[in-house]
């Protein structure tokens, strides 16, 4: 993986990375990554995602939930383009 320049990741969020790899590696076309809150999973998404140049959409049910959400992508994926759709 290629480490968003002045940001790095904890060990618990790059073996996590690294488990979604491996299944991915041993034919796994979709899964889940529990952690706890706090514990980095939108920096995990957001890394992988841009290492593979994925198109990513991250669905929250709260406005404070989007305001991280697009800092995290500021930070960890500076060169994507996003946008915010939601109901009234």
């Amino acid at each position: 993986m290629t480490p968003t320049p002045g940001v790095s990741l904890w060990p618990h969020q790059q073996a996590a990375i690294t488990a979604v790899l491996s299944a991915i590696e041993h034919g796994q076309r979709s899964g889940v990554v529990c952690a706890a809150t706090g514990a980095g999973k939108t920096a995990c998404a957001l890394t992988f995602c841009r290492e593979f140049a994925q198109q990513t959409l991250f669905l929250v049910h709260r406005d404070e939930l989007i305001e991280q959400t697009l800092r995290a992508a500021a930070r960890y994926w500076p060169e994507a383009s996003t946008g915010v759709v939601k109901a009234d």
